[in-house]
């Protein structure tokens, strides 16, 4: 954690922190990586979240972030389902306006502008219905749900 703030604080760059975390905790790269980016993205989700406090409650929000073959279930159900308020998000989809999809989530809510709904809400559900008809569709949960189940 010291190695994240002194690089944030210090300006080093994703690949810089990802360095000096290796060095420093022993882990390998890629888990390295995995945590370094997940910590960022959770930072910046932060942020937003603290921001949306301050807007009013009927503020609606996107999940946005890549539509790909690496995209998580999760993810694409919250992309599928468009514009929602914070409160619908906290209720629909626990944790995921800091934790996202989970570990080494590319994705975020952000606040819904024109235009911006429509392209990833069609991309995710075209990806949803592409995978429950090979059959490859499973009924996902969020980091939070997740860990409830395990607990």
């Amino acid at each position: 954690r010291n190695q994240m703030i002194n690089g944030l604080i210090g300006g080093l760059s994703e690949q810089q922190i990802v360095a000096n975390v290796s060095a420093n905790v022993g882990l390998l790269p890629h888990q390295t990586e995995a945590f370094v980016n997940t910590a960022l993205n959770n930072y910046s989700r932060t942020i937003t979240a603290q921001m949306a406090d301050d807007l009013p409650p009927d503020t609606k929000f996107i999940y946005i972030g890549p539509v790909d073959e690496k995209t998580r279930n999760i993810c694409l159900q919250m992309a599928g389902a468009g514009e929602l308020t914070k409160a619908e998000i906290q209720s629909n989809y626990a944790g995921s306006f800091i934790d996202g999809g989970g570990v080494n989530c590319r994705h975020s809510w952000e606040e819904e502008t024109a235009g911006k709904d429509l392209h990833f809400k069609k991309l995710a559900n075209k990806r949803i219905n592409d995978k429950k008809k090979l059959g490859a569709w499973e009924t996902p949960q969020t980091f939070a749900e997740s860990k409830q189940a395990i607990i």
